[in-house]
């Protein structure tokens, strides 16, 4: 379970990070 969140959390972090490149591309 514990490993189950950390791993949603690696994903989300990694999803901000793109998002944020791709805003800051676009800007």
């Amino acid at each position: 379970m514990n490993l189950f969140l950390y791993k949603i959390n690696m994903d989300l972090r990694t999803y901000l990070k793109i998002l944020k490149n791709v805003f800051l591309f676009h800007v």
